[in-house]
């Protein structure tokens, strides 16, 4: 056995092996750095994100007088079948009530033709 460990091949084979554990010592541990720095850049691009969508969200919180959120108006109606109303950013702020007492309903007129012969 020891005399097979010392022919060409043998020899080749304890080299190679001796250079893939020496380059895995190396390696590894800059794989480990590289997958370790992927995965913070990620997290990093992933806040930057999310930041920047606050951020024009935010926007919104800046604006001032009618265009405000805070100024933001709405219409609302008990039963939309019988009324409906909208609001535009000019509108000013106020509550109103309508009573509807009566609903109008349809009718026909019917009348009788009349010609010059029946007005004498």
């Amino acid at each position: 056995m020891a005399s097979s460990s010392l022919t060409t091949s043998g020899i080749t084979s304890f080299v190679n092996s001796y250079r893939l554990t020496e380059r895995n010592k190396i390696v590894a541990p800059l794989s480990n750095k590289k997958t370790l720095y992927q995965n913070k850049y990620s997290s990093y691009s992933e806040i930057s994100s999310k930041l920047s969508s606050l951020k024009t969200l935010m926007a919104d919180f800046k604006l001032t007088g009618t265009d405000s959120v805070f100024a933001a108006k709405k219409a609302t109606t008990s039963n939309s079948n019988f009324v409906s109303a909208t609001v535009t950013k000019a509108a000013s702020v106020s509550a109103y009530q309508l009573f509807v007492s009566q609903l109008a309903k349809s009718d026909i007129a019917v009348s009788k033709d009349l010609n010059s012969a029946d007005a004498n």
